[in-house]
């Protein structure tokens, strides 16, 4: 385990490190939370510009698992504008809160949708922390789509997802320590989120 003083460097080298292009992604990621915490459909153009770039820069570094989920992620931010856009339905355009019962079959699909993937990502790929990417990149999947529909509990899934992701990083080791610590930062805007929607959904 790395001492205070060697994490700090870590992150220093990593944040020097990182390219133009990774800052941007990253800064596009972190606009579309505060907009969609405000309820802007601009979030969607937001999150679709950074997981674009996210696409540009996993095929540089040869990770096309991660490319392929964020065109996914793309094709979803398109849907998002849509929906977000056409909804002009007063009861459509409000914040909805659902069930547990209501969410059991998303769970349900992202699951098995999740383990079927990681499993292929372990034999066939050879990839390290396989089932727990591919379950984050499910259920991050479903989150998104939530968030299309403007139900309040996507941030309860976005809260879980970016805690157990930060953890994931750091296990992955030094080099996706800043990553980790990103997460971490997801994780406390996603909070926020989901209390900035709850305010909304009580007026």
């Amino acid at each position: 385990m790395a001492s205070f003083s060697e994490f700090t460097a870590i992150i220093s080298t990593s944040a020097q490190s990182t390219d133009a292009i990774t800052w941007a992604g990253t800064a596009f990621a972190i606009v579309y939370v505060i907009l969609a915490m405000r309820l802007s459909r601009w979030c969607w153009i937001a999150g679709t510009i950074s997981s674009l770039l996210f696409v540009f820069i996993y095929i540089k570094a040869n990770l096309y698992y991660e490319a392929v989920l964020n065109l996914v992620y793309a094709a979803l931010g398109v849907y998002g504008w849509i929906s977000w856009r056409n909804r002009t339905n007063e009861d459509d355009a409000k914040i909805h809160s659902v069930s547990f019962r209501a969410l059991a079959s998303g769970i349900i699909a992202s699951t098995v949708a999740g383990i079927i993937l990681g499993s292929a990502a372990h034999h066939f790929l050879k990839v390290e922390f396989a089932y727990a990417d591919a379950m984050l990149s499910t259920f991050s999947i479903f989150a998104t789509v939530l968030t299309a529909r403007k139900i309040l509990e996507n941030w309860i899934f976005w809260i879980l997802i970016d805690a157990l992701s930060s953890y994931v990083y750091f296990l992955k080791g030094p080099s996706m320590y800043l990553v980790g610590l990103l997460f971490i930062f997801y994780t406390f805007m996603a909070l926020s989120g989901y209390i900035s929607w709850k305010k909304k959904l009580k007026v």
